[in-house]
């Protein structure tokens, strides 16, 4: 009855490591909208400080959107082909 109890045990113990690997997704959605928001504002205030050009800004602040996306992609894809590596390997643990 021991072994039972022990395995169920570490049955409940991979389940809540899976949960807590999943728990973070809020937190990284709220980082990453402010780092964004902060890094694209200061781009484009260090650009109005160097030129009153509008066409210049609206420019460098429209590279700076683009680039921020692309940079935020390639970061969750990684992010997120780790949580699943993880997540199976817990699986295989379970199984």
């Amino acid at each position: 009855m021991s072994e039972s109890h022990d395995a169920e045990q570490a049955a409940a113990e991979r389940r809540q490591r899976a949960v807590q690997v999943q728990s973070g997704a809020a937190r990284a959605a709220v980082l990453g909208m402010n780092d964004g928001l902060v890094t694209n504002t200061a781009l484009i205030l260090g650009v109005v400080g160097a030129t009153d050009a509008a066409g210049l800004v609206r420019l460098a602040g429209l590279a700076s959107l683009v680039a921020g996306a692309c940079s935020m992609a390639a970061g969750e894809y990684v992010s997120m082909r780790a949580q699943v590596e993880l997540l199976q390997r817990l699986l295989e643990e379970e199984r």
